[in-house]
């Protein structure tokens, strides 16, 4: 045990020193790091505004010597002088003018840019071509630097009239190392004027020493295209570079630097004197450490024995330390621990077993507890339904009201399935909105029975925040020992008997092994619908029409498909379609049956029939990002006008994401597609969104056209839908359309167009252009048809 608390010890003592070791040199680093980087910042900053300051001297000199030359192209004598080239008196007021303003080039020319006096006598006609490029086409001032011989001059070019022009006079200061000192005081940096001439840089003026000269001399072609500010090395010393360009044509730059080394200095300084504090710290924390680590792990010891205890499961064990101090403060921490952790425990294993929101077992507690039942249920010879619960329509509650009220409306049926509950009987929550019930009974049971109690105890709406909500359950139910004879097998049972009156809409269906078939039947029809896609010969196109009601002439019509299966022959779309949309085929059916309505409407347009082919589009295709991009892909290949087609998306599809689909949806209009809401009326699309969506037609549902009578609600509704759409400016469909009475009853009400049996029923595409040929005006029986069921 002594050399157990001495390891202690040490590993206190250099886990701590580590530490504060560690700490130290982070923040070492980090200020180290930290003052370099704003040194940087600085001088780059500096040499920012030192290129500002330098500019603004340079600017100053032109405005000088603008001034000068203004001043002197007015002087009368020298205008009379330029008038009659009195090539003396030029010269004294030129030599009178410059040296007044310290002018260290003075030239005055004729128009035609011929020298007529000069302060400098090597100049000569003719005169160099910067020169001549500074008297300005315009007769108007202009400036530069230029070359003169090897020399730089800052210059100023003022013409001459008497009114008209007649010459020029252009003064300028020589560029030398006086006047990159007296910049480099203004600026705090040093200065480098440089240009090309034949292809050579040469160095002008420069505040550098002769060696330091030479070698940014050796640099000039890396350095004088570099407008940031850069690092770079002069004879080993480091500087910041930043290249200032004054005549881009004739390659003329002033470079800044700055020594890195210099000033630097002080964040250096400083960084040394941190050290020394830190490394103070250091050793007071070492000595620190030493200390602490004596004094902990004494009293620690005392405590093992007790958490030896703990780990073996044992929480009745308390430490008793007699002292007043910090240690008998951990004893009675450590005893509440021991005591707060087996309380831990209980509620971990009680939530682990148990639902959150209801307080209900859960799914692994049903499971557990089920088989203990079956057990028991089997041993007396008695009878078991495992019952799973769904709550219809639970996600509308959610969307329409918010997760709080979907969460307060699972804890009232908790509750009140509940008070149906024998003690025999066991109900647990599973997930979302489904509850599980198991029952036994020493008879058989009556689900008949146990639904109409079911139903019974919600006949009376819940109420949320004043608001009243109807409960319903689709209910799946598995007999034992019939369906199973343990909870693995009831509870995957039931659940498939759910699935079935979830389907059916029933209210409740008992397992049967014929779900199971349709399962697997629905699960073969996966690979063979895509086979089906890939074929040639299986999938059908059909159309049919849809009539203008005012004119009776067909225009449009909706594209349909059709399967015949080489084994099991017709399969209805009522069939593949919503098993396609669940499984993701339902994208390579609507490419199949795009790829056709963009290949047949050209023959149509051809053959004198022109038509706009409509195409029932799914909403994993609009949550696609690439449809539109695929679907316009695929016209071009076909050279099809997106015109020719309209592509229809389900009113309910569209609400499931509403902001998705409508972005999705302006892309395609923009593209040039006619768009159409198709099952009007079946699902809960906001006027608001509807006013939002870049749609051109209002399908509305067959379910409001059937059987609608003058005089009846159904005729208000109808003209309700009609009235909206066309406040939209939509064109407004009618669907499943069948007699007389309803074609004259949608006329009156202002419908643009129909589709049903009263024109013609599907027909396959070829058949449909047979018909139409002989049929692009419907007439409008003296009789009623005999009714037919679409599909």
């Amino acid at each position: 045990m002594a050399h157990a608390r001495q390891s202690f010890r040490s590993r206190i003592f250099f886990f701590s020193t580590g530490l504060v070791s560690l700490l130290v040199l982070v923040l070492f680093l980090l200020i180290s790091d930290t003052s370099f980087r704003f040194g940087r910042q600085q001088l780059e900053k500096g040499l920012e505004i030192a290129e500002r300051v330098f500019r603004q001297s340079l600017a100053d000199d032109h405005a000088k010597l603008a001034q000068a030359a203004q001043v002197l192209s007015a002087d009368f004598g020298l205008r009379e002088a330029v008038a009659s080239n009195d090539g003396p008196t030029i010269a004294s007021a030129l030599g009178n003018h410059a040296n007044r303003i310290r002018a260290t080039l003075g030239i005055i020319t004729t128009t035609e840019g011929k020298l007529l006096g000069s302060t400098d006598a090597r100049l000569k006609n003719p005169l160099p071509k910067e020169v001549i490029s500074l008297l300005s086409s315009q007769a108007g001032e202009s400036s530069g630097l230029i070359h003169v011989g090897d020399k730089l001059y800052i210059t100023v070019a003022a013409p001459i009239r008497a009114p008209l022009l007649m010459g020029w006079v252009i003064l300028g200061f020589e560029v030398d190392d006086n006047r990159a000192t007296r910049v480099s005081q203004l600026t705090g940096t040093d200065i480098t004027f440089a240009s090309i001439n034949h292809g050579r840089w040469t160095i002008h003026a420069s505040t550098l020493s002769g060696n330091k000269r030479s070698a940014l001399d050796s640099q000039l072609p890396q350095r004088t295209g570099i407008t940031d500010t850069v690092d770079g090395e002069l004879l080993g010393k480091h500087f910041l570079f930043r290249a200032a360009i004054l005549e881009p044509k004739t390659h003329i730059v002033a470079i800044l630097q700055q020594s890195i080394d210099e000033a630097m200095q002080p964040y250096y300084d400083l960084r040394s004197s941190i050290l020394l504090v830190l490394l103070a710290s250091l050793i007071v924390a070492i000595i620190g450490s030493r200390w602490l680590s004596s004094a902990v792990a004494q009293p620690i010891a005392s405590l093992a024995n007790a958490t030896k205890a703990i780990a073996q499961g044992d929480y009745t064990l308390r430490v008793d330390i007699r002292t007043s101090d910090e240690v008998a403060t951990l004893a009675e921490d450590f005893n509440r621990m021991s005591q707060a952790i087996s309380d831990r425990e209980q509620r971990i294993r009680y939530q682990a077993y148990h639902d959150s929101l209801t307080d209900l077992p859960n799914y692994k507690l049903l499971h557990s507890t089920g088989s203990e039942i079956l057990l028991k249920t089997a041993r007396r010879g008695d009878f078991a339904v495992l019952l799973k619960l769904d709550i219809d329509r639970f996600r509308l509650i959610n969307d329409a009201l918010g997760y709080e009220t979907g969460d307060a409306v699972i804890r009232e049926v908790g509750q009140r399935l509940q008070h149906l509950m024998s003690e025999e009987d066991l109900l647990a929550r599973q997930s979302g909105n489904e509850f599980a019930i198991l029952i036994t009974a020493p008879e058989p049971l009556s689900l008949e029975k146990i639904q109409h109690q079911l139903e019974q105890s919600f006949d009376n709406p819940i109420i949320i925040s004043g608001q009243p909500l109807d409960v319903k359950f689709s209910i799946g139910a598995a007999l034992f020992p019939q369906h199973g004879n343990g909870m693995e097998a009831l509870m995957r049972n039931a659940e498939i008997a759910l699935f079935a009156a979830k389907r059916s809409k029933t209210g409740l269906a008992t397992y049967d092994p014929r779900h199971e078939d349709n399962a697997r039947t629905k699960l073969s029809l996966l690979g063979e619908l895509k086979q089906a896609i890939e074929s040639t010969d299986q999938l059908q196109f059909f159309l049919q029409p849809k009539t203008n009601l005012l004119d009776g002439h067909i225009l449009q019509a909706e594209a349909l498909i059709r399967w015949h299966h080489p084994v099991r022959g017709f399969i209805s779309p009522a069939e593949f379609v919503p098993f396609a949309e669940q499984t993701g085929q339902i994208s390579g059916l609507t490419q199949w049956m795009l790829h056709q309505a963009a290949t047949w409407a050209p023959k149509f347009e051809a053959a004198g029939m022109p038509l706009t082919i409509s195409v029932n589009v799914s909403m994993r295709d609009i949550q696609n990002e690439q449809f539109p991009d695929r679907l316009v892909s695929t016209l071009q290949s076909l050279h099809v006008d997106p015109a020719q087609l309209c592509l229809e998306v389900t009113e309910s599809g569209l609400m499931d994401d509403a902001d998705h689909a409508l972005a999705v949806l302006r892309r395609l209009h923009d593209m040039g597609f006619k768009l159409s809401i198709d099952d009007f009326g079946t699902g809960y699309s906001s006027l608001a969104y509807l006013q939002k969506m870049p749609v051109d037609e209002l399908k509305i549902d067959r379910s409001f056209v059937r059987g609608c009578k003058r005089g009846t609600d159904s005729e208000s509704l109808l003209r309700s839908i009609i009235q909206l759409g066309r406040s939209l400016g939509l064109h407004i469909v009618a669907e499943g359309v069948e007699d007389t009475e309803e074609w004259l009853l949608l006329k009156d009400l202002g419908c643009d167009l129909v589709q049903g049996y009263i024109v013609s029923k599907p027909r396959e595409v070829n058949e449909f252009a047979a018909w139409l040929k002989q049929n692009q005006r419907f007439v409008l029986p003296d009789t009623t048809p005999e009714k037919q069921s679409s599909s």
